[in-house]
C-alpha cells in the first residue's frame, strides 16, 4: 500500500500502524523556565483589593398619587399655560397698539413704554379698539405730530364762545358779524 492509495482517514490509521506499530512519538522538548528572566517583586505582589463601594442608596419609594393630587397638578399646569398665553397675547397686542399709534402720528421722540402707558389698552386689530385709540388721540393730541385741533369751523359755533362786554357794545351777534365778514360766510 502506497501513500497514493490513501483516500480516507481509516486508511491513514492503518498506514501509521503498519509503519511503526510500537513506536510512540514524543512531543518536542520545550525550553525550561530557567531561560526566562526572574519576575520583579511588583509583578509577584498581590493585586490590591478593590475599594469598598458604598452600598447603593435605596431608591425613593414611588408614592402613587391620589386622584385629587393629579387633578391639582393638572390645574396648576393649566394655570401656568394660561398665564404664559396671556403674557404672549399682551405682548402681541402691545406691539400692535404701538404700531398703530406710530402710524397715526404719535411723537417719534416719545419712548415706546411711555406711549403704551398713556394710551388706552385697546385691541387695535379691531375697529372698536381703533375707535377707542382715535377718541383718546382727540383728547391727547399733544402726543401726536399731526395735531388736529378741535376748533369749530362754523362762525356761529365760534361766536358762541364770546361773552357780552360790560357796556353791551360787544356780544355774540357782533362777534358773529365780524367772523362772517372774515370768512366770507353768511350763516
Amino acid at each position: 500500500m502506497s501513500a497514493d492509495d490513501i483516500t480516507t482517514s481509516e486508511d491513514a490509521v492503518v498506514l501509521e500502524q503498519a509503519v511503526a506499530p510500537d513506536e510512540t512519538v514524543a512531543p518536542p522538548e520545550m525550553p525550561v523556565a530557567e531561560t526566562l528572566p526572574p519576575l520583579a517583586p511588583e509583578a509577584i505582589a498581590p493585586e490590591p483589593a478593590p475599594e469598598a463601594k458604598a452600598p447603593p442608596e435605596p431608591e425613593p419609594e414611588v408614592k402613587e398619587k391620589t386622584p385629587s393630587e393629579m387633578l391639582m397638578e393638572e390645574l396648576n399646569a393649566a394655570k401656568e399655560e394660561r398665564e404664559r398665553l396671556r403674557e404672549l397675547t399682551d405682548r402681541h397686542l402691545a406691539r400692535e397698539r404701538l404700531q398703530y399709534l406710530r402710524q397715526i402720528g404719535a411723537l417719534s421722540n416719545m419712548p415706546d413704554a411711555d406711549l403704551l402707558m398713556l394710551a388706552p389698552k385697546a385691541d387695535t386689530t379691531t375697529p372698536e379698539g381703533r375707535a377707542q385709540v382715535d377718541a383718546w388721540r382727540q383728547s391727547a393730541n399733544v402726543y401726536f405730530e399731526n395735531r388736529t385741533l378741535n376748533v369749530p369751523t362754523d362762525p356761529a359755533d365760534i361766536a358762541k364762545g364770546f361773552k357780552e362786554s360790560k357796556h353791551g357794545t360787544f356780544n355774540q351777534s357782533t362777534a358773529l358779524r365780524i367772523l362772517q365778514k372774515m370768512t366770507g360766510g353768511n350763516s
